[in-house]
């Protein structure tokens, strides 16, 4: 009963992903009019953002890893590893920027703040690979294994050594 329950809540996915893509926009975008107006207010959102984010990577994480379990085409699951390690550098990528943000924020400044936005920029558009090969990931699980467009079945190569 008790993980059912958290299947329900957690195990959407698709659903919960949503949330720190809208946060990194959001940042990105209070970024950038910080650039323009060099207020610190800007900075501090940007960091509340990213903070908040982070959190709600933890959950999007955690809810791949559930519905990770449910996959059983082989196809498929190369692409799920490759969607779950890209995960992983970039929650790790936001940490650090998190990190960056947080420590040097006050003193934080002309070349430093826009090479910050710059690796900013780099993660936040990262995360449009990844949103692409999950929503590929989303219409495979939905077909049949026996409509994909490619052989899910590895076959040996015979090189005739067979005695």
């Amino acid at each position: 009963m008790h993980r059912e329950l958290i299947q329900r809540v957690m195990g959407n996915h698709e659903a919960i992903v949503h949330f720190p893509i809208v946060l990194l926009t959001t940042s990105f975008i209070f970024g950038v009019i910080g650039i323009l107006y060099k207020k610190r207010l800007f900075k501090e959102i940007v960091f509340w953002n990213l903070l908040f984010s982070l959190i709600t990577l933890a959950g999007a994480l955690y809810s791949g890893y559930e519905e990770e379990k449910y996959v059983e085409d082989p196809f498929l699951a190369e692409s799920v590893e490759l969607h779950r390690r890209n995960a992983w550098i970039m929650t790790t990528f936001f940490l650090g920027l998190v990190t960056w943000l947080g420590w040097r924020k006050k003193e934080m400044r002309g070349q430093e703040y826009i090479a910050w936005l710059a690796l900013f920029f780099i993660a936040s558009s990262s995360a449009i690979f990844q949103g692409t090969n999950g929503y590929e990931m989303s219409i495979m699980m939905k077909k049949p294994v026996k409509e994909h467009p490619f052989p899910v079945e590895k076959k040996e190569l015979d090189y005739g050594w067979n005695f």
